[in-house]
């Protein structure tokens, strides 16, 4: 089946008076919201940028970014100062005198290397205002369904139920015959234009307050969007939305799935996904865009990687879900080191069960009932061991 080139006029990107997602959980919230007619009227009347700088909305925005870190020192300031951090991030807001405060840059080397930038505590109050009461709304109008990053009720499992979903719809109809499009993108957040991706927010959110905020968070980067922002996330999301619309409605892939910059096509036509490969390959260009060297089309026997799972099908057609080889690696060797900070009285034990059971989550989604019990026990041991008496020293003076 042969695929024409993607022209640019061609890419379907719809406008916001005339897109309505095609995603039942943004449709199924919308309902909830007009569920309570006692919504107050002044909020209904409000420009996007007001709602930021009320004080209820704060108040929300505040517990949110205390939440899991109070026993750290400068979430524990702020704790002790609510009322007066509250007023002050309201009146800056309020006047247009906010100014976000330089990114604190750190290196993490899960699931791989990489530099994030994280924002100060007061900064990660107005963020979380800024995604709740304006954002999410207002960008989200276009994504689609099998868009899984930051969507109320969807995220990283959702995309894995989609993925066997689709997994066993083409099985059913092809039988082992389908092959796959897997790919990302190069760099993603670094690669992404600044004056394009605030281009296409400015089709979604009619406030010029909003619009400036947001441009002073975009420019604590040189280039691209700052890892550690919670609005980077839909931001970078809406820059890849034409690719979504384009794959499903114009060349009709059902069985496509995007989280972030990684995307899968099941299709039974080797040569539509070659042709297909070539035509994003080109538009991604027009924008900065690459595909990253890895990017391969294979047949679905061997299994697709997607979301820190392989998906594969057994001879007999069950849908199996294992950790990838290098997750378990990273489990094995974050043990270890939950085991050395705990006997040097770096880590508490709530803390130890609190990050280990985010793991443990994580892959109960998957076929790894063994292993789970395996480190289960392993946990238990190092909870067994206890602390030396200088290192339950050093921990009672730690706070």
């Amino acid at each position: 089946m042969a695929v024409k080139s993607i022209a640019k006029e061609d890419i379907c990107y719809p406008d916001k008076d005339e897109y309505t997602t095609s995603s039942a959980l943004t449709s199924k919230a919308s309902a909830e919201k007009a569920a309570f007619p006692l919504f107050p009227l002044y909020l209904c009347t409000m420009k996007l940028y007001e709602k930021l700088y009320q004080p209820e909305a704060l108040n929300k925005a505040f517990n949110r970014a205390m939440r899991g870190h109070r026993n750290e020192t400068e979430h524990a300031m702020y704790e002790a100062n609510k009322i007066e951090a509250i007023d002050y991030i309201s009146t800056s807001l309020m006047r247009r005198s906010y100014s976000p405060q330089p990114l604190r840059m750190f290196e993490v080397f899960e699931p791989k290397r990489r530099i994030v930038q994280a924002p100060s505590v007061m900064d990660k109050i107005v963020q979380n205002a800024l995604m709740d009461e304006v954002l999410y709304d207002a960008l989200t109008k276009p994504f689609i369904r099998d868009s899984y990053s930051g969507m109320k009720g969807s995220g990283t499992h959702d995309g894995l139920n989609r993925l066997k979903q689709f997994m066993a719809e083409a099985r059913q109809k092809h039988g082992v015959g389908c092959w796959v499009l897997k790919a990302d993108v190069h760099h993603f957040f670094d690669s992404i234009s600044q004056e394009d991706v605030m281009r296409r927010a400015s089709r979604y959110i009619d406030d010029d307050d909003v619009i400036d905020l947001l441009w002073k968070y975009i420019r604590l980067c040189p280039h691209g969007l700052p890892l550690g922002l919670r609005t980077s996330q839909p931001l970078a999301n809406l820059e890849l939305c034409w690719m979504d619309h384009t794959i499903k409605e114009k060349y009709h892939c059902k069985w496509y799935g995007r989280y972030m910059d990684d995307f899968y096509v099941i299709h039974p036509d080797k040569e539509f996904l070659k042709q297909l490969r070539r035509n994003l390959e080109a538009e991604l260009a027009v924008i900065g865009l690459e595909l990253n060297n890895k990017t391969q089309i294979f047949p679905i026997r061997h299994g697709i990687d997607f979301l820190g799972f392989r998906t594969y099908a057994s001879d007999s057609g069950k849908i199996i879900r294992q950790l990838r080889r290098q997750n378990k690696k990273n489990i094995a060797r974050k043990i270890r080191h939950y085991a050395q900070e705990y006997r040097d009285g770096k880590l508490s034990a709530d803390k130890l069960q609190q990050q280990y059971k985010s793991w443990r989550a994580h892959a109960g989604h998957g076929n790894c009932r063994s292993l789970i019990m395996a480190h289960d026990a392993e946990i238990k041991n190092i909870l067994k061991g206890g602390m030396t008496n200088e290192s339950a020293d050093y921990q009672s003076r730690q706070g």
